[in-house]
This record gives structure tokens, sequence and C-alpha cells, in this order.
């Protein structure tokens, strides 16, 4: 079963499960969100090769399409800022590790 997380984005309030997956350039973690129907609603990661990711539970948040994922994250305990981010402004964030294991993956 998904578990959903409530989430306010562009001013309405929603509920929001996530599926996981790694980018093929870096074998990086993926983030997408989806809505309560099933529709796939933003991907809150995004991947800089050039940036040195802390581990593999990390990911860079896309704030410039998702300014409100950090909120999303750190509300619902899924994440938490490592302190560190890109020249160009993207968040590094630490993914809590029990919340991955629940997590689906996209199939392959």
């Amino acid at each position: 079963m998904k578990k959903l997380y409530p989430a306010t984005c562009y001013g309405s309030s929603m509920n929001l499960y996530l599926k996981k997956g790694r980018y093929e350039n870096k074998d990086r973690l993926f983030i997408q969100s989806y809505d309560s129907d099933g529709f796939p609603w933003a991907t809150l990661s995004i991947n800089i090769p050039e940036f040195n990711i802390k581990n593999e539970n990390c990911a860079l948040i896309d704030i410039m399409n998702c300014f409100w994922a950090p909120t999303f994250l750190e509300q619902n305990n899924i994440a938490k800022p490592t302190g560190r981010s890109t020249w160009s402004g993207y968040p590094e964030y630490e993914f809590n590790t029990d919340i991955l294991k629940e997590i689906n993956e996209f199939r392959k």
C-alpha cells in the first residue's frame, strides 16, 4: 500500500506518495511524487553529475520547479538537509532510510 504524505503545493493542500529509482548517470537517487489518484505530480530530485553526492541516500532537490519540496520533505520526516548545495543553489537532502525502504521502486 502506498503511504500518502500531506503537502501544500502552490497554495493547495493535497496528499502525495513517492516512488524512487536511480538516474542512469552516476546511479543517483531519483524521487518522483504522485497525487492520491496516481498521476505524476513532480520530480523532486535533480541530477547534476559534477556534484559529489554525500552518499547513496542523498539527492539534490529541484527547488526551482518544486519550491515547496524542502518543507514537504522536512515536515514529513522524509529527508533532511545536509547543509550542502550546488553552485546553482540546489540543496542536497539525505533521505530517511526507513522511509526509503517503504517507497516503491519504479518498475523496470
